[in-house]
């Protein structure tokens, strides 16, 4: 009878907590389009790929999610070195994490270093080890300022130079 519109749905993972994709300014994600290892899965070895990770299981080994969003649930237990875009934290991580943005919820438990260029830690989370903030690296800054100035160039319309000889006969002219 009555469907919820599409604005009004909240991106909820099976286990009922939403995700912070929206922080990211990136579109909602559906479940067919994020792969997802369950409570009742262990993985031992490499996980690599090219699509959003939910991790609810037991994996040990190493993950590679280069630019894609790794959640580690509350019920997730993770002992691997991490690489991604994005991680966010609301179990219990054993093992590095590289990332651009690191989030560690309040139920999150991290044994190990961080490493990443924003990082978001609620009242409660547990972090065991060292932190290394660092700024973009110059291309990617670069990108981004030019994306910006792009962004902004259209929407200000640019102005004429005022002639050259305007500016120099105002310098001589005494009054």
């Amino acid at each position: 009878m009555w469907k919820p519109r599409k604005e009004d749905e909240t991106n909820l993972t099976p286990t009922g907590y939403a995700t912070s994709e929206q922080s990211m300014n990136s579109p909602r994600m559906t479940q067919s389009e994020r792969a997802q290892i369950g409570k009742g899965l262990q993985v031992n070895g490499e996980i690599s790929g090219a699509e959003d990770l939910l991790i609810d299981g037991d994996v040990q080994g190493s993950i590679a999610l280069r630019e894609q969003v790794l959640t580690i649930g509350p019920s997730g237990h993770v002992r691997a070195s991490i690489n991604a875009g994005q991680v966010i934290v609301h179990g219990t991580v054993n093992g590095n994490i590289s990332a651009k943005r690191v989030e560690l919820k309040s139920s999150a438990n991290v044994t190990g270093d961080v490493s990443t260029e924003r990082i978001i830690m609620e009242d409660g989370a547990y972090l065991k080890g060292g932190v290394d903030v660092h700024k973009p690296s110059a291309t990617e800054a670069r990108h981004e300022t030019v994306a910006a100035a792009a962004a902004s160039s259209e929407s200000v319309p640019m102005r004429e130079p005022a002639p050259a000889f305007a500016h120099a006969g105002m310098a001589e002219k005494k009054v």
